[in-house]
């Protein structure tokens, strides 16, 4: 039928309370620390999800992204890559031009996760590489 338009959704990671809208134009991203997957969502109560320790999620997100392997956030609702910091047992290493968290060393733990650096097990002890707590350092002959 000529001159019928056809209502438009708004995409996973935004709403809109706007009525027979004919555009994504009305749509609203939902807010950092959110995320909502529902594909034409009428109102901001569905960006209510906060994405849990160890991802998150920028503004119109429509899915928290995980943080990259050995890597995790300090609690849920983190908004950004950057929030990601090394694991328990990890530790900040800068290699060159780039970055990573790196197992930390046989003899040494680290039971935070945080850009921290790994602590030497007690005289006459050693533990594992990657080890998470002082009790991993276990008495050598």
């Amino acid at each position: 039928v000529e001159g019928v338009s056809t209502c438009a959704l708004c995409p996973a990671g935004s709403y809109s309370g706007a009525v027979g809208a004919t555009s994504n134009v009305t749509c609203e991203a939902c807010p950092a620390r959110s995320y909502s997957g529902v594909e034409g969502a009428s109102d901001e109560s569905t960006c209510d999800n906060t994405c849990p320790t160890g991802s998150y999620s920028g503004a119109a997100a429509a899915a928290c992204e995980q943080c990259p392997a050995t890597t995790v956030t300090a609690g849920p609702g983190s908004v950004a890559a950057t929030d990601c910091v090394c694991a328990r047992g990890f530790t900040w290493v800068e290699t060159g031009s780039s970055s990573l968290c790196a197992a930390c060393e046989a003899g040494t733990y680290k039971d935070a996760p945080g850009t921290g650096e790994c602590s030497s097990c007690p005289a006459l002890s050693s533990s594992d590489a990657g080890s998470t707590s002082q009790e991993d350092c276990i008495c050598t002959p």
